[in-house]
């Protein structure tokens, strides 16, 4: 918005997307609060024994798990995983091993699997996500380095398992690390970073923006 590449109507998704989150969290605690601090001797110990019998089930407790986003700055599909909070897994660049927000910076990300970045070389869309500021990583091998992307080693198989889950060949997240969109196939990771541009530069092309991250 300060570039002048969209409008300052997209300040008004902040509501549309926090007001729910923060409610559905708030609640939550409410919740949590009241089991913790039962008064009632005989609910509280039929907490515990619930407690405990669940801990006895699993060796690893429950993970937290934060509602996800649903309306707002997002594709305007039904993508699988829209709205998530993204992973968060450790690559190597070939110089550095590291978290991938550390090696690759800040802002929106583009992850593709090596398989489908070809989608993304026609009509100069690798180009024009790069003069818009999006940072497109490629999953795969250093030795298929590419001008405009960072190409990446999934050390831990975070994201390879993490686009298993979610059925896709590329995702693109967001500068808060929600996924903004999902897709699979070459035709719609093509149609997604297309989406992207739009979202973020409207009608004007990344080059008359004057983008540059």
């Amino acid at each position: 918005m300060l570039r002048g590449a969209v409008s300052d109507d997209i300040l008004d998704t902040y509501q549309t997307e926090r007001e729910p989150h923060v409610r559905a969290v708030t609640e939550k605690g409410i919740e949590m609060g009241h089991l913790q601090t039962l008064r009632d001797p005989e609910r509280a110990a039929e907490r515990d024994r619930a407690l405990l019998a669940r801990r006895a089930e699993s060796a690893a407790p429950e993970p937290m798990r934060f509602p996800d986003l649903a309306e707002g700055l997002f594709t305007r599909g039904a993508d699988t995983g829209r709205g998530q909070l993204s992973v968060q897994g450790v690559v190597e660049d070939g110089a550095r091993r590291d978290r991938l927000d550390e090696i690759v910076g800040g802002g929106f990300h583009l992850i593709v699997d090596e398989t489908r970045v070809a989608a993304l070389e026609g009509d100069r869309l690798l180009d024009d996500l790069t003069r818009a500021g999006v940072r497109v990583v490629v999953l795969g091998e250093w030795a298929a380095a590419h001008q405009t992307a960072t190409v990446v080693r999934d050390v831990d198989g975070t994201y390879r398992a993490w686009f298993a889950e979610l059925g896709c060949s590329a995702v693109v997240i967001r500068p808060d690390f929600n996924v903004y969109g999902t897709a699979d196939g070459a035709d719609a990771v093509a149609g997604l970073a297309v989406e992207l541009l739009d979202t973020i530069c409207g009608d004007r092309s990344p080059a008359e923006t004057g983008a540059d991250g």
